[in-house]
């Protein structure tokens, strides 16, 4: 059975400036410590270093034979520059010319003035135990004051005895073992009152060795083991680890509970401890990326990938983005000691009769080509360090930086399991690691093979039945998949993954995104036919301008290397300056690029002054899209414009301009061109205002919505009915759809916490258009024209919500950095809002030509739309709903239960082909069941439908 390593940390660093360099070869200072010599039974040894074996014999392959002096120190030295020097592609290691272990004479150590047992008290409170070591750590440093410590990098306290660092499969008899450490300024402050010991604040404290079987204890501890040998572990991963600590790497497991986090994947969790600690695995991906050792290639979909494994070549990691801090690394791990074997696999091959396999030591020497110190006999050199993992295939890792951020200074990356800032995607659609398991012969807590991808990984063909003979495949729909750590489908898909090899091939797709996307460096603006030749031009950039025409990636630079940034003509009231947002204009200084479809074209630029000296008199100088007093809000054949709290409409026609109405936040404005065309703007009182088009004033309020402050609106004929819906945003991002009688629609509002303007667009080919909104700055959620999500797609936060447009030929959605694809192009005969002011020049004009669903005559109501809400109601009112087809006049008599007349409603000349309603205040009315006969009529005919009311207080 293996042992499982649980480190004990004592710190938690806070400065990240106190750690070690972890490019380039560090200087180390190794102390030799011993103790007060005892016969402890509570402890390993007597408290001096191993000079000859006193136990168990494994012969020449022993682990860490001793003498364990000088020479010996400095081969653990060795093996683990070898590991770092290994695993960092030559970019980090210790310098063993200018490292020394002290004392110089070969068989010498300072002794401590205490005996082991001192340092770590069995029993006693985490407080205490923390200061004692502390207090080894002074009691080493001040033993050793002659030594100059500022010549060194990282000062090592090699102790007498072993380390109190692993979970022995049965009791352990010598719970006052000191535990390894890494010691820092904080924690010699937090428990001695000062923030370093004769000028020294960092330093690690190791055991001499982590072989029991070197100890006569071992006797005891073995007793009734039918192969003691197995149980032999090396210092190197233990070294490793905490030499991982001293330059800074984050630990990836949770160090309050010691909860694995990564399992036997990464050096810094439990695989420092592969290969029996002679193999310690190497850092995950991420962190050899931080570190500066390796970086990795972004691969956007749709691209094919051969990846040659992890020690084969430098810097073979893929990633692929899920959105700006959140993003998939991809590495090829091979553990092969032969083509296609092993070296689990060849000890399985060689297990005896009764199927009990040869020790791990005795195997890896005969069977690796290790390299061995000749005067120690400490392992020194593995040729890869991989050879320690379970399996051969695809790691890939998710990585939230956002997380990381978070948790890194205070060594929690991983502390929360259900949101790990470095979490591995389990190729057998379970999450074991780091969480309790029931098996106790084979442990998944720590990691397994079936959590590598690669072919015929039969853990991943039992949490995927459907995969069966298709190679396995790493997407939205399969477990794990491919979503944002808040649930947002990415639609990634790490799809045709092949068998383990040197070199693993896989395709990286997305299901729902254009091919070459998402890319932040794009900032998109416009997705337009600008040129009238059927195909999309796409228009971006943040300090130069460029275009991209038709299918192709090719930029075509406008105007590159500005020494000012762009100001973007915004058509929403902005404080200056007003950069990089949605716009019609782009330009500096006082002209413009006019981007329209009728002022735009390929071969030329067209640059105008936007504003003429026209405007003079009351209001000079102030209608310039650049400066803070004025913005405009159309271009058409009139503008509006906000100035000192009044919106202004100037007429090009006439030549003047006057005040159309007090407001204290103009937000939106819109042309609905009806049987009536009706200008339509927020009040910011509450609701909206309305007036008919040339009218000076508004003509029309609109009842109902005065407690509704809203922040953003739109329009489109969303239900087909021939009858414009407002769509609005509130400054709670909740969405509304409105109907011209100004009620709700049904499924209607919605709290999303948008932070854009309803879009609407018909994406799924159904004709009816479908809404589009950002959420939370960053994710873009798409509904159906009945309210349901779809769609919760991961956008890069910050990329925003651009527009609803086509693109090669399928109906899409763009943010500054992503375009995602759906059905086919559809012609939506203008039946859209597909912009924030609905179309590139800022018309805010909706113009449909489509025949709508027009009400039917046969009918009076429609009775299955027709109910009341809330039901119960317990806050003093109800309203009473009734889809109107062709009456005339609906009218709403209320009775109690025992059939006495209560109340009657009247709805004279409802809307057609709508929503009517109409509110019953039922604050005085006592608590009981009532019914409401809901009768339409029109000229001779009725219809009625029977609705229960019940009225709670």
């Amino acid at each position: 059975m293996m042992r499982k390593i649980v480190f004990i940390l004592f710190i938690i660093s806070l400065l990240m400036g106190q750690f070690a360099p972890h490019n380039g070869d560090i200087i180390v200072l190794g102390i030799r410590v011993s103790f007060k010599q005892d016969s402890e039974e509570s402890t390993t040894g007597d408290g001096t270093f191993l000079i000859a074996q006193d136990s168990l014999e494994c012969g020449d392959y022993t682990l860490d034979t001793p003498p364990h002096n000088r020479a010996y120190f400095e081969s653990q030295l060795k093996a683990v520059d070898s590991y770092f020097h290994s695993v960092s592609y030559g970019k980090f290691g210790i310098s063993l010319n200018n490292s020394d272990i002290f004392p110089i004479e070969l068989d010498s150590s300072y002794q401590l003035p205490n005996s082991m047992a001192y340092y770590h008290p069995y029993g006693e409170t985490e407080e205490i135990q923390d200061g004692l070591i502390a207090e080894l750590f002074k009691d080493a440093i001040e033993t050793a004051y002659t030594i100059s410590f500022s010549n060194y990098d990282v000062v090592v306290v090699f102790h007498a005895g072993i380390g109190q660092d692993f979970e022995l499969p049965f009791l352990d008899p010598t719970p006052e073992d000191i535990p390894s450490a890494y010691i820092d300024s904080d924690f010699l402050l937090e428990n001695l009152g000062v923030p370093d010991v004769g000028g020294v604040s960092t330093g690690i404290i190791l055991p001499e060795t982590q072989n029991h079987l070197l100890y006569e204890e071992a006797e005891d501890i073995f007793y009734g083991v039918s192969n003691p040998c197995e149980y032999q572990f090396g210092l190197t991963g233990t070294f490793a680890l905490m030499m991982g600590f001293a330059i800074g790497l984050p630990p990836l497991w949770d160090t309050e509970s010691g909860e694995s986090g990564v399992g036997v994947f990464a050096l810094m969790d439990q695989g420092s401890n592969n290969g029996r600690g002679i193999i310690p695995a190497p850092p995950d991906a991420w962190t050899r990326i931080d570190a500066g050792w390796e970086s990795a290639t972004v691969v956007r979909p749709t691209t094919g990938m051969e990846l040659p494994s992890r020690d084969s070549f430098l810097n073979q990691i893929v990633q692929v983005d899920i959105n700006e801090s959140e993003y998939f690394l991809i590495e090829n791990r091979n553990n092969w000691i032969y083509e296609g074997v092993d070296f689990d696999s060849l000890r399985w091959r060689n297990r005896s009769d009764d199927d009990v396999l040869p020790d791990y030591v005795t195997y890896l020497m005969d069977s690796v080509d290790v390299e061995v110190d000749s005067l120690t006999g400490v392992i020194t050199s593995v040729p890869n360090y991989d050879l320690g993992l379970p399996s051969s295939g695809l790691l890939i890792w998710h990585i939230d930086e956002g997380k990381i951020a978070e948790g890194r200074e205070s060594y929690a990356v991983n502390a929360d399991r259900e949101h790990r800032g470095v979490d591995l995607e389990e190729a057998d659609g379970a999450q074991d690691i780091g969480y309790p398991s029931p098996f106790l012969f084979t442990d998944p807590s720590s990691g397994m093979w079936w959590d590598m991808w690669f072919a015929e990984n039969e853990g991943f063909y039992y949490a995927n039945p459907g995969f069966e003979g298709q190679p396995p495949s790493f997407g939205p729909d399969t477990y794990p998949n491919t979503r944002s750590n808040n649930g947002a489908d990415s639609y990634v898909v790490i799809d045709s993954i092949s068998n383990a090899s040197d070199t693993m091939s896989f395709t990286v797709v997305n299901s729902l995104m254009a091919d070459g996307f998402p890319d932040t460096s794009l900032h998109i603006h416009f997705l337009y036919d600008f040129t009238g030749d059927g195909v999309p031009e796409i228009i971006g950039g943040r300090d130069s301008l460029w275009w991209q025409e038709g299918i192709t990636h090719e930029k075509s630079y406008f105007i590159n290397s500005l020494e000012s940034e762009f100001k973007l003509a915004s058509t929403r009231y902005h404080q200056y300056p007003s950069y990089d947002y949605y716009f019609s204009y782009v330009g500096k200084d006082g002209d413009s690029l006019i981007v329209t479809n009728y002022s735009f074209n390929s071969e030329s630029l067209v640059f105008e002054n936007l504003f003429t000296s026209k405007i003079e008199g009351e209001m000079p100088v102030f209608i310039k899209w650049w400066g803070p007093e004025a913005v405009v809000l159309s271009w058409w054949t009139s503008e509006w414009y906000v100035y000192e709290d009044f919106v202004y409409k100037y007429n090009q026609v006439q030549d003047s301009i006057y005040a159309y109405h007090k407001i204290e936040s103009y937000v939106g404005y819109i042309d609905l061109q009806e049987s009536k065309t009706h200008d339509i703007a927020i009040n910011p009182l509450g609701g909206l205002l309305i007036k008919e088009k040339y009218l000076s004033e508004p003509s029309i309020e609109t009842v109902g919505l005065g407690d509704y402050n809203f922040k953003e609106i739109g329009a489109v004929d969303l239900d087909l009915d021939g009858n414009i819906e407002i769509l609005a945003l509130d400054f709670n991002g909740i969405i509304y759809v409105i109907n011209t009688n100004f009620t709700f629609e049904s499924g209607f509002p919605i709290s999303l916490d948008a932070t854009s303007a309803v879009l609407a667009r018909d994406l799924f080919g159904d004709e009816h258009p479908e809404l589009v909104v950002q959420v939370d700055s960053a994710d873009i959620v798409v509904l159906d024209w009945k309210g349901k999500e779809w769609y919760r797609l991961s956008n890069p936060k910050e990329s925003e919500l651009r527009m609803l447009s086509q693109y090669q030929g399928y109906n899409c959605i763009s943010t500054e950095s992503t375009i995602w694809l759906f059905d086919s192009t559809a012609t939506t005969y203008g039946n859209e809002w597909p912009y924030i002011h609905h179309d590139p020049s800022n018309s805010r004009s909706l113009v449909a030509y489509v025949d709508f669903r027009v009400p039917d005559a046969n009918k009076l109501i429609d009775t299955h739309r027709t109910y009341n809400y809330p039901n119960p109601t317990e806050d003093g009112s109800t309203t009473i709903r009734v889809f109107v087809e062709s009456a005339e006049k609906v009218e709403i008599n209320i009775y109690d239960i025992a059939g006495y007349f209560v109340k009657s409603l009247v709805i004279d000349a409802p809307t057609h082909g709508e929503v009517n309603e109409v509110v019953w205040d039922v604050s005085d009315i006592e608590s009981g069941v009532y019914l409401a006969n809901v009768i339409a009529t029109k000229e001779d005919r009725s219809e009625n439908k029977i609705l229960k009311i019940a009225v709670v207080h």
